[in-house]
C-alpha cells in the first residue's frame, strides 16, 4: 500500500489538509509501539487504497520534544512514497529553513503552500509558479479552510503515486534572496483587528481576567446547556425503564432483572450522560482553536504554569475540568509534548467537577451555616488547584527529564470559526469515546452493582453483601480520617460517577430516592451521624480520591494502562494523607 506523509511546522494547517484530502475526521492512534499520536487514514485514492499520516509538527529535522523526534524518525528512514510538506503562505521565510534541509534529503516532495486565502487578506503576495520552477517539484498554494486547491492537490498527489518513487533533485536550494523572487509582504502585515483584539486580550493587567471571563463563559455554556440535555436524557432512560424495560423482565428472577436494569442498563444510561459535555465541549474548543484565541489563552498562562513543569494549555484544560475531568482529560491532545501532555492528564482528575461540587452543596448546606458552607466550598476549590500544581511539582521532578519545554506560540490571525470543522471534531471525539469507554464505564457499573447484591439472597447495601464486606475491611484505613463504616461504603458508589455518592448514602440509609422528602431525609441523616470534622475529610477525599469510570476510560484510552493506574495510586494515597490531615486538624477545634 502506497504511504503519503504530512509534514510541517506546528500550525500551518496540516491536519485541516489532511481532514480534506482524506475526505475524512481521522482517528489518533498509537504508532511504532510508542504512546505518541500519529492520525491515520486509509482512503481510496487514484484505483487503490492508500494510507495517509498526518506526522506532528516540528521546525527542523533535530531537537524537539518525542512528538517531534518522531516525525523526524520518520524522515530519516525516508518512510513513505510521497512526502507532503505544509507551509504557511503568510509566514513562508520562517519556514525555508526546514524547506532547505527536507530538499537536502532529496525526499519525493510536495509542497502545499497554505492558508493562501489568508495571505491574500494581509496583502501577502506567493509565487507558487516560480516555487515549482525553481526548486523542480510540485508546489500548490491550497487553503484547507476555504476548501481551495483540494481537488488539484489530490490530483497532484495522485499523479506522484503513480510514478516510480524517486528522489527529488533540485540545483537551486532556497536562499535570502531568492525568497524577494517569490515573496513579497508589506512592510507591516495589514490585520489591524487582530492588533487592535491584542492589545485588549493580551494586555498585561486585563488580559488574564478576560482569560478567566471567557473561560467562565465557556464552562457555564457547556453546563448549562450539556446539564439540561444531560437532565432530559435521564429522563428518557428512566421513562423507558419504567414504561417498558421493570414490565417486560417482571416474570425473571429479581437477581436477573436487577443485573439487567440496575447493572447493564444504567452502565449504558451513565455512559450516554458523558455525551452532551464531550460533544459541547469539543465544538467549543474547536471553536476557541481557529478562532486564535486559544493560542492567547496558553500564552497568558504559560509564565505561570512552567513554574510548575507545566504550560499554559494545561492551565486552559484545568479550567475546563471543573466542569468535567472526561472532556478536559481528551482535550489534552492540543499539548504536543507528550511528556507535558501525560504530566497534564495525570493532574486533571483534581479538578473540582460539576458531579462533586453537587455532593459538596449537599453536605456542607447538612452540617454548616450559611456562610460557613459557602467557606468549606471555596476552601475545596482551593484544595483542587493545589493539588493539581502538587502533582505537577511533584511529577516533573520525578521524570528522569524536565517535562517543561520552552513553547512557542504562533499568533494566528483571529478568524470566524467554521462550524463544519467544530461538528467534525465534536462528531469524532463523541464516537470514540462511545468506543472505547463503553466497555469499562458498563463494566464498573456492573461491578458495582454486585458488590451491591451478592451473594445470594441479600438486599441491596445489606449488612452482609459483598459491599459491606468490602467497607468492613477498608475500615481501618478510613479510621484516621474518622469515617462511620457506612459512609466507607458509599465511597465505592464514587467510583461510578461521584454524584452517585449521595445515592448510595440514600440506598444504605433504606431512603427511598424517589419519596419527596428524601433529599431532607438525607440531609438530617447526615446531619445526625457525620461530624463535621470526619465531613471535611470525606469532602476532600472525595475531591482527591480515585476519579470516576468515565475519567479512568479515557485515561487508559489516552496513555495506557500505565497513565491509568498512576492515576489511580497516585489520587488515592494522595486523597488519603489530605484527609487524615484535615481530620486530624479539624477534630482540635471541633472537640
Amino acid at each position: 500500500m502506497k504511504r503519503v506523509a504530512f509534514i510541517g511546522p506546528p500550525n500551518v494547517g496540516k491536519s485541516s489538509l489532511f481532514a480534506r484530502l482524506g475526505g475524512v475526521y481521522s482517528p489518533i492512534g498509537n504508532w511504532a509501539g510508542l504512546t505518541v499520536t500519529v492520525k491515520q487514514a486509509t482512503v481510496p485514492w487514484c484505483g487503490s487504497m492508500v494510507e495517509l499520516l498526518d506526522l506532528p509538527g516540528f521546525y527542523a529535522l533535530s531537537g524537539g520534544g518525542a512528538d517531534e523526534q518522531l516525525a523526524q524518525a520518520m524522515v530519516e528512514k525516508a518512510d513513505a512514497d510521497v512526502w507532503v510538506l505544509v507551509l504557511n503562505a503568510v509566514h513562508l521565510p520562517r519556514q525555508l529553513g526546514l524547506l532547505n534541509e527536507l530538499l537536502a534529503r532529496q525526499l519525493p516532495l510536495v509542497v502545499l503552500v497554505n492558508q493562501i486565502d489568508e495571505a491574500k487578506r494581509l496583502g501577502v503576495q506567493v509565487s507558487v509558479e516560480r516555487m515549482q520552477q525553481d526548486l523542480g517539484i510540485p508546489v500548490l498554494a491550497v487553503s484547507g479552510k476555504a476548501c481551495i486547491g483540494m481537488d488539484t492537490a489530490q490530483q497532484m498527489l495522485c499523479k506522484q503515486l503513480q510514478q516510480p518513487k524517486t528522489t527529488t533533485q533540485t540545483t537551486h536550494l532556497p536562499t535570502g534572496d531568492w525568497l524577494t523572487h517569490i515573496w513579497q509582504a508589506p512592510t507591516i502585515l495589514a490585520d489591524s483587528t487582530s492588533e487592535k483584539l491584542d492589545a485588549i486580550l493580551l494586555h498585561p493587567v486585563w488580559g488574564l481576567p478576560l482569560f478567566a471571563l471567557a473561560m467562565t463563559l465557556m464552562f457555564q455554556t457547556v453546563f448549562w446547556i450539556g446539564g439540561t440535555i444531560q437532565d432530559s436524557l435521564a429522563e428518557v432512560f428512566s421513562l423507558v425503564s419504567e414504561t417498558f424495560l421493570l414490565p417486560y423482565t417482571a416474570h425473571l428472577p429479581a437477581w436477573l432483572s436487577g443485573f439487567l436494569i440496575n447493572g447493564v442498563y444504567e452502565g449504558i444510561a451513565t455512559l450516554f450522560s458523558f455525551v452532551p459535555l464531550v460533544a459541547l465541549f469539543f465544538l467549543l474548543m474547536a471553536a476557541l482553536t481557529e478562532s486564535g484565541y486559544l493560542a492567547r489563552m496558553a500564552f497568558l498562562a504559560d509564565d505561570l504554569m512552567s513554574r510548575f513543569g507545566l504550560e499554559g494549555r494545561s492551565l486552559v484544560l484545568t479550567v475546563m475540568g471543573m466542569g468535567c475531568n472526561v472532556p478536559a482529560v481528551l482535550g489534552a491532545r492540543i499539548i504536543p509534548n507528550r511528556r507535558m501532555r501525560y504530566l497534564t492528564q495525570l493532574t486533571l482528575p483534581f479538578s473540582l467537577c460539576s458531579a462533586r461540587f453537587q455532593v459538596f452543596i449537599f453536605i456542607a448546606a447538612a452540617l454548616f451555616a450559611p456562610w460557613q458552607a459557602a467557606f468549606v466550598v471555596m476552601g475545596l476549590y482551593v484544595l483542587s488547584l493545589a493539588a493539581t500544581l502538587v502533582t505537577a511539582w511533584i511529577g516533573q521532578k520525578a521524570m528522569a527529564k524536565g517535562v517543561y519545554e520552552p513553547v512557542v506560540f504562533e499568533m494566528p490571525s483571529y478568524r470566524i470559526p467554521s462550524l463544519s470543522a467544530a461538528y467534525r471534531s465534536a462528531k469524532h471525539e463523541v464516537v470514540e469515546f462511545m468506543k472505547r469507554a463503553s466497555a469499562l464505564i458498563v463494566f464498573g457499573v456492573v461491578a458495582v452493582w454486585m458488590l451491591l447484591n451478592f451473594p445470594w439472597g441479600v438486599t441491596a447495601g445489606d449488612a452482609n453483601s459483598y459491599a459491606a464486606v468490602v467497607g468492613r475491611t477498608l475500615a481501618p484505613i478510613f479510621d484516621p480520617m474518622g469515617l462511620p463504616e457506612l459512609y466507607v461504603i458509599a465511597l465505592l458508589f464514587g467510583l461510578v460517577a461521584k454524584e452517585v455518592v449521595l445515592g448510595g448514602l440514600m440506598l444504605l440509609m433504606g431512603i427511598a430516592q424517589n419519596a419527596t422528602d428524601s433529599e431532607n431525609a438525607l440531609s438530617a441523616a447526615i446531619n445526625g451521624n457525620l461530624p463535621p470534622d470526619a465531613a471535611l475529610a470525606m469532602m476532600a477525599f472525595i475531591l482527591l480520591y480515585t476519579p470516576c469510570l468515565a475519567t479512568l476510560s479515557v485515561l487508559k484510552q489516552e496513555g495506557g494502562w500505565r497513565l491509568m493506574f498512576t492515576s489511580l495510586a497516585w489520587s488515592f494515597t494522595l486523597a488519603w494523607i489530605v484527609a487524615v490531615a484535615i481530620y486530624q486538624t479539624a477534630r482540635i477545634f471541633f472537640h
